[in-house]
């Protein structure tokens, strides 16, 4: 039986060496695309094998770093281009996991561009939907982060950055179970690094043996640490002003024995440096700036947050309520107003301005086109990459447009819904007081019969009592919500394709929630100028919906089967949905001319 089994042994380990027949590894990238489209094929240690061409890469890098980078700022972009120069995925797996996290995530937020990129370096069969490539990226991201994660003494800002964009992915392609877990997953590993509550800034005794252990260990690690940390906290409170919210996704609003930590610092990434921050060019408005003020503008929903976690906000009395939310809009009014040239809309005009839409539309037009890569060719001179690549000062206004898109995105949704929180308790409060008049002075228990007289005089007393009712913070919200409306039709109409279209997910569901908000509501709150034009609101809603929902290939076209592939009739119907947008705000801006 020994002898057997000893048989048996050196047959199996002979069947499991390598043979001298066996296929050869991979010797290029166009070999390892074979093996990228099969969705269980194992993880190597090499971006190229595992992910895409190393062309394709370096230009998944670039545009993250022009798109993603000014709403998402980590990771320290001069640290990690010196790493993925020195091909460290090819010895580091958190740092091949923070790649494939950071081309995953792109691809999610822009995938009309990771399309291009594939089909110019003949890989687009193998990814022929970008929630393919998402996956994939997903897979290795995951298979990477080993089994003694959790087992680790400590995690690494780098571990808190891939569970954020293992986040990002998930939530981009309507995953939101695994969007919310990996959210949770990178706010713990913040906690656990004490990113979440102030601490004192690193200093030289940081770098020493005697550093204590609530101090960072160097300024690069400090402010990752505190932009993911923020990151998080923007998306939390935004998902909360779309009626979401998750137990697990608290995060407590400051108070004065554990405040919040530090606002990232207004500096870009090539001024940060292990052991000192230099000072941000005069006359040079940092990237870091319109991240900083999106924090500001939700920063604006504490005293609610507060209310909220603590008792609830229908137990404050109807003043306490109305002080609340006064307050809170006049905050992010303040933010809005103050905001830098380089970020600020003209929202001073009433209606949107047609001459301006048209200047900038055609100025984009003549200097930013979305070119297909040419790879291993040069690009074309005016190709957006080429352009943002040698100047710094075109990509520095790029990503000024993002941001500003984001910054008025965002500032126009929260107040939205305060608007709307404001109008819905006054309902409330208003009914309850009816109620009450109205069993302190008829008969108890019986039933009065109103002849149609009756009903016209009790509807016209309503209404003198809602004006009787009125006040000055009642007039207050009601013509904030009028301008709103105003300044929902402004913003729509001035922000770009190209600056709408990387971050779309984000952006387009804040501004289609603001739609979706207004009209929902019933008629009495409505004014006149939202009554002449609700027929253009409902066609932006319409195709805001349409747009956030095409673009990685989790939907097709309306009346066809669903498949792998994105067809050509789906790319024609994402193009559409584009089209139909400027159309609509070429029109909404000529109807506001002739007005």
């Amino acid at each position: 039986m020994a002898a057997a089994r000893e048989a048996e042994k050196r047959r199996r380990l002979e069947s499991d060496a390598p043979s001298d027949t066996a296929t050869p590894p991979h010797h290029n990238a166009a070999h390892a695309l074979v093996s990228l489209g099969v969705p269980d094929s194992p993880v190597v240690m090499d971006a190229e094998l595992c992910i895409a061409p190393m062309g394709v890469l370096r230009l998944f890098v670039d545009d993250f770093y022009t798109y993603i980078h000014p709403l998402v700022p980590f990771p320290h972009e001069p640290t990690f281009r010196k790493a993925f120069e020195n091909r460290e995925d090819r010895t580091n797996p958190e740092f091949l996991a923070l790649l494939a996290g950071m081309v995953g995530s792109l691809v999610a937020s822009f995938p009309r561009s990771a399309r291009l990129h594939l089909k110019a370096a003949h890989s687009y069969e193998k990814f022929p939907r970008s929630i393919m490539l998402v996956d994939r990226c997903m897979k290795v991201a995951l298979d990477l982060r080993t089994s003694d994660l959790m087992l680790k003494d400590t995690v690494t800002v780098n571990d808190a950055a891939i569970s954020y964009f293992l986040s990002l992915e998930a939530g981009y392609t309507m995953r939101w179970t695994q969007c919310r877990r990996f959210l949770a997953e990178s706010l713990q590993f913040l906690r656990e690094m004490g990113f979440h509550r102030r601490r004192p800034p690193p200093t030289t005794l940081s770098f020493g043996q005697d550093r204590p252990d609530d101090q960072p260990t160097d300024f690069i690690t400090d402010e990752i640490g505190k932009r993911i940390y923020w990151t998080i906290f923007v998306g939390v409170r935004s998902l909360t002003q779309m009626g979401t919210s998750y137990r697990d996704l608290v995060i407590p609003p400051a108070t004065p024995n554990a405040p919040y930590p530090d606002l990232p610092r207004e500096v870009d990434d090539a001024y940060i440096l292990p052991d000192r921050i230099l000072p941000q060019p005069e006359g040079i408005v940092s990237v870091l700036t319109g991240f900083v003020k999106g924090i500001q503008v939700y920063e604006t929903m504490d005293d609610l947050v507060r209310i909220e976690l603590a008792h609830g906000f229908s137990a404050c009395t109807w003043e306490q309520q109305k002080k609340c939310l006064r307050e809170s809009m006049a905050k992010v009014r303040t933010i809005e107003q103050y905001l830098p040239p380089v970020l600020r809309l003209d929202m001073s005009s009433r209606t949107p301005n047609k001459g301006s839409f048209a200047q900038s539309a055609q100025a984009s037009s003549n200097s930013y086109q979305y070119v297909p890569p040419a790879y291993p060719n040069t690009q074309p001179n005016h190709d957006v990459r080429h352009l943002v690549a040698a100047n710094e000062t075109e990509k520095r206004y790029l990503q000024y447009e993002i941001q500003k898109a984001n910054t008025y995105a965002s500032c126009l949704g929260t107040r939205s819904h305060y608007v709307e929180r404001y109008l819905t308790l006054r309902d409330i409060h208003r009914n309850n007081q009816r109620a009450e008049q109205a069993r302190t002075t008829e008969p108890g228990g019986s039933i009065i019969y109103r002849t149609a007289s009756d009903t016209s005089s009790s509807l016209a007393a309503a209404a003198m009592r809602a004006v009787a009712e009125r006040d000055e913070v009642d007039d207050m919200f009601l013509a904030e919500r009028e301008e709103v409306v105003h300044n929902f039709f402004t913003v729509v109409t001035s922000i770009e394709q190209r600056n709408m279209e990387p971050n779309g997910g984000s952006i387009i569901n804040k501004i289609r929630q603001v739609a979706s908000t207004l009209l929902g509501d019933p008629v009495d709150r409505k004014g006149r100028y939202e009554l002449q034009n609700e027929e253009y609101l409902k066609v932006f809603l319409e195709i805001l919906t349409r747009l956030e929902k095409t673009g990685t290939g989790t939907t097709t076209t309306p009346g066809a089967q669903a498949g792998t592939t994105m067809t050509p009739d789906d790319e024609e119907q994402e193009l559409r949905n584009w089209a139909d947008l400027r159309e609509q705000q070429q029109r909404m801006a000529s109807r506001a001319t002739m007005a």
